[in-house]
């Protein structure tokens, strides 16, 4: 009796595991595929400066929240931002 009720457990945990890793390698294929597309829309030649940009506005690049009227963006310019312009 024990023993079927940590057998049924095990298998629900690997179910669970299982869906977690697919939602996962969904959600990290649209995140690469919105990475490609800004770096065709934007003309980065050098995904390395793309990643940086990210990382410095994450908001500018969140589909989400670009549609929230409360979002604001700072920019500066820099010789990088001058040089992808």
């Amino acid at each position: 009796m024990i023993f079927s009720k940590l057998k049924m457990k095990k298998i629900i945990i690997q179910h669970e595991t299982q869906s977690e890793k697919k939602a996962f390698k969904e959600r990290e294929d649209r995140y690469l595929d919105d990475i490609l597309d800004l770096e065709e829309k934007l003309s980065y030649t050098n995904p390395v400066r793309l990643k940086k940009a990210i990382a410095a506005q994450p908001k500018m690049y969140d589909d989400d929240l670009l549609h929230n009227n409360k979002l604001g963006i700072h920019t500066t310019d820099s010789e990088e931002t001058l040089e992808d312009a």
